[in-house]
C-alpha cells in the first residue's frame, strides 16, 4: 500500500509540474495527509463525511473550475 501512495504522489507531482491542476474528493474516513500531497494545493481538497453531500461538493468544485478558466 505505501509503494502505491508514494507512486500516486510522485505521478500527481508529474502532472502538477506541467500546470495542470488536481482536485481531490475524500468520502467518509480519509487519509487527509495522502489527498494533501496529490491535490494542487489546500484549495483543491474536498472532504464530504457521506455520499449525499456529494453533489453539492461537486457542483462547488465545477464553479471553481469556471472561475479558474475566465481568469
Amino acid at each position: 500500500e505505501e509503494v502505491g501512495k508514494h507512486m500516486a504522489i510522485a505521478h500527481a507531482q508529474e502532472i502538477k509540474d506541467k500546470g495542470i491542476k488536481i482536485y481531490t474528493i475524500g468520502l467518509g474516513s480519509v487519509d487527509p495527509t495522502f489527498l494533501g500531497q496529490i491535490a494542487s494545493g489546500p484549495a483543491f481538497e474536498y472532504y464530504a463525511p457521506t455520499s449525499s453531500e456529494l453533489k453539492d461538493l461537486f457542483q462547488k468544485i465545477a464553479t471553481n473550475i469556471k472561475l479558474r478558466l475566465v481568469q
